[in-house]
């Protein structure tokens, strides 16, 4: 139960995230990014270890490219490219989320595009036999 409940609030904070910044006034850019490498852990509120992570962040022509991924202890993958750009103001061009495995209930492919169509969901639901309905 523990593990769905966390899975729920990373999706939260990813989607939510991904929203907040989609819908936002665009920040004015004082200093331009640069390489960031991020080892991150994901701890249970009682300490333990849940997933561990990377955060690689690379910033190139005007744009600043964001990776957040965390591995589980079971094989679950929770995966999150985020493109900005840096030229006067902050801007999400992109966001694509990937996660998958028994820690998510459902596998879920979700890409926000402010500039074609803001969001696009894909996930598969299962009809508790092990059969994908789509």
């Amino acid at each position: 139960m523990e593990r769905h409940v966390m899975a729920g609030a990373l999706t939260a904070s990813l989607l939510l995230g991904g929203f907040t910044l989609s819908l936002a006034e665009p920040v004015a850019v004082r200093y331009a990014e640069g390489l960031v490498h991020g080892f991150l852990a994901l701890r249970a509120l009682d300490g333990t270890l849940l997933a561990n992570g990377d955060l690689i962040q690379v910033a190139r022509g005007g744009r600043a490219t964001s990776q957040l991924t965390f591995h589980f202890k079971d094989g679950s993958v929770s995966d999150e490219t985020a493109i900005f750009t840096e030229s006067g103001k902050l801007i999400l061009l992109s966001d694509h989320v990937t996660q998958k495995g028994p820690t998510f209930p459902r596998p879920l492919d979700l890409v926000i595009d402010p500039q074609r169509c803001p969001v696009t969901v894909r996930y598969k639901e299962y009809d508790g036999i092990g059969n994908v309905v789509v």
